[in-house]
This record gives structure tokens, sequence and C-alpha cells, in this order.
């Protein structure tokens, strides 16, 4: 029986400057950020005025939570990806980055199946504070998270049944989607 490595957090800090993390950047910061970016925008320059809603958050207080929620949601995906790394022995795009060897049910993949989502969600959440936009939040985050978790039930959870069989079936069975379960999560149960 293998002996497994324990990683420590300077090398979950270190997989910032590994390929496998940063050839997902350029998806980031050319696409996933401007677009959302700008979803938040035109949601409170038109959707917002349209319907009459305003968020009572004022400024600057509005741009603190986003920073909380940026700031929490990249080192929930650092953390995230870190795991897939070097636990996995991928990365967390392929074709950019090779699939991961080994299937990953710890860290955050403990509580969750996709635990990216939920720090997207939160940084993505943290827009629409920014902007104060009430629709944003309320109609444009709950269909992009339906997309997201479609798109990731299609193109992560099926090949990862063609890949490992009985054991991500028997994971799926036990880990939430999106939803952590909170009683497992305080360790109330296992």
């Amino acid at each position: 029986m293998t002996e497994k490595t324990v990683f420590t957090p300077a090398d979950r800090f270190k997989c910032l400057f590994r390929k496998e993390f940063y050839m997902i950047l350029p998806n980031y910061f050319c696409v996933l950020i401007p677009l959302a970016s700008l979803m938040a925008y035109l949601s409170h320059r038109f959707l917002d005025k349209w319907i009459g809603w305003t968020l009572p958050i004022p400024q600057p207080w509005n741009f603190v939570i986003f920073g909380i929620c940026l700031v929490c949601g990249f080192y929930g995906l650092l953390w995230t990806y870190s795991y897939l790394i070097l636990e996995g022995g991928g990365g967390p795009c392929p074709p950019f980055t090779a699939k991961t060897k080994c299937m990953v049910k710890t860290g955050p993949y403990k509580y969750v199946r996709h635990p990216s989502i939920l720090f997207k969600l939160l940084g993505v959440i943290g827009l629409g504070v920014a902007f104060q936009s009430p629709s944003f939040l309320l109609v444009v985050i709950p269909t992009l998270l339906t997309g997201s978790l479609y798109n990731n039930y299609i193109f992560q959870e099926k090949p990862m049944i063609k890949q490992f069989g009985e054991e991500f079936l028997e994971y799926k069975k036990i880990t939430p989607m999106l939803i952590p379960d909170f009683a497992r999560l305080l360790g109330l149960k296992k």
C-alpha cells in the first residue's frame, strides 16, 4: 500500500505558478470576468430601472462586499484547483490542461462535487453587489448558475463516469452537486 502525499499550504500556493493553473487565466480575464461584468452593468442600467428595484447597500460598502467576495472566491478557486493539480494529477480545464488521473474526493471535493462553481458564484454575487443590481442577483445569476450546473453535468460528470466508473457513482451518491451538507461540513456526520 502506498503512502499518500500530504501537501502543505505552501504547495497549494505554488499552484499559482504551475502551467495547469495559469492556462485557465485567459478564460477568466478575457471571457468570464468581462462577460459577467457586462451582464451586471446592463442589468443595473436597464433591467433594474425598468423594474424599479434598488439594492439598499450604500457606497462604499457595496465595493467592500465586492472585494471580500472577490478575494474569497479567488482563494477558494486556488484551493479547489490545487486539489485537481496536486491530488488529481491534472488540471481544472481540459483540453488546455491534462485531465485528472486520479479522482479527487478530499478538500473542497469532500463537501460538493463542483466547488469551483460555488467560488465563481461568490465572485459573481460580488459583482451584483458592486453594481447594486438586484435583478442581476435574482434573475441573471440563477440563470447562469443553472446553465453552469447543466454544463458541468454534461461535460464533467458524464466523462467522470466513463473514466472512474463505480468509484465516481458512489462518490456522486454521497456528495451533493453544489450545496454542501452542513452536518458533514461541521463534522457531525461522515
